[in-house]
């Protein structure tokens, strides 16, 4: 009997608990359940939405029963329409989580972490896609794809444009950054003038990345503070011509300075 009982026990906890995934060309999302003992749900929704020009991302506290098959769940936030009032009720079918939502249904096929972070991955590179207008050609696709890569791995939404020939460069950046629809949600602007070996970095002033530029480079001005990035990390690699690694470079350097000041 004390088996017995032992057994339906242990059956009933590990009948919801896993990794479910849901994702589309527009988002991705991993919900992570554990059952107790007592038919008692918790766990973590992990949400990566692409929005525009960037990937969003929200990690919120899940909490619920289960009654067999049956669950219903409660999220501590909401996200995007999804689940209206972040009440939800469901059912695991086979390998399979059927959620009934206020518009529908959506299912959450077992899953492992490693594969939803390949399909977050693959969100960011469609945006890091988006993210570099190179008029000049200065890159190859084998360059560009590195370039993504890099984009992909930053804290920050930085966008890489390169011109044939213009003679302000920072007038054209700045009115860029600050104008154009696209831009919106950016959080700096890398312009590139091959021709003319100039180079800009633009950001918004007052920003979280701006107030990292402004306090940790040396420099007795706010553009020269911007300034000591390219030189130090753009300006070496672009005078031996090999552009895309001049780019690599102060896209990483930009991350440091989160780095720095959160140690």
């Amino acid at each position: 009997m004390v088996v017995a009982g032992w057994w339906v026990i242990h059956s009933r906890q590990n009948r919801i608990t896993g990794d479910y995934l849901y994702s589309n060309s527009q988002e991705v999302s991993l919900l992570d359940l554990t059952e107790q003992q007592d038919g008692k749900l918790t766990g973590t929704l992990y949400a990566v939405s692409l929005d525009k020009n960037h990937v969003s991302q929200h990690n919120i506290a899940v909490h619920g029963t289960a009654d067999g098959n049956h669950i219903t769940l409660e999220l501590g936030g909401t996200i995007g329409s999804w689940f209206g009032d972040g009440t939800v009720s469901g059912e695991k079918v086979g390998n399979t989580l059927h959620l009934i939502l206020g518009n529908g249904e959506i299912a959450f096929e077992s899953s492992t972490l490693n594969t939803f972070q390949q399909k977050v991955d693959s969100l960011r590179q469609k945006v890091a896609s988006q993210q570099i207008a190179d008029n000049a050609h200065l890159f190859t696709d084998g360059q560009v794809l590195r370039i993504e890569k890099a984009l992909t791995r930053s804290h920050y939404l930085i966008y890489i444009l390169t011109v044939p020939h213009n003679s302000n460069l920072s007038t054209l950046a700045n009115q860029i950054f600050f104008q154009e629809q696209r831009m919106r949600g950016v959080d700096a602007l890398l312009a590139i003038d091959p021709g003319d070996q100039r180079v800009q970095l633009v950001a918004e002033r007052g920003s979280t990345l701006d107030q990292m530029i402004t306090s940790n480079e040396p420099g007795s001005s706010v553009s020269d503070k911007y300034s000591e990035i390219t030189d130090q990390y753009f300006v070496p690699y672009a005078r031996k011509g090999d552009f895309s690694e001049a780019v690599i470079q102060t896209i990483r350097a930009i991350d440091k300075l989160s780095t720095n000041v959160s140690g």
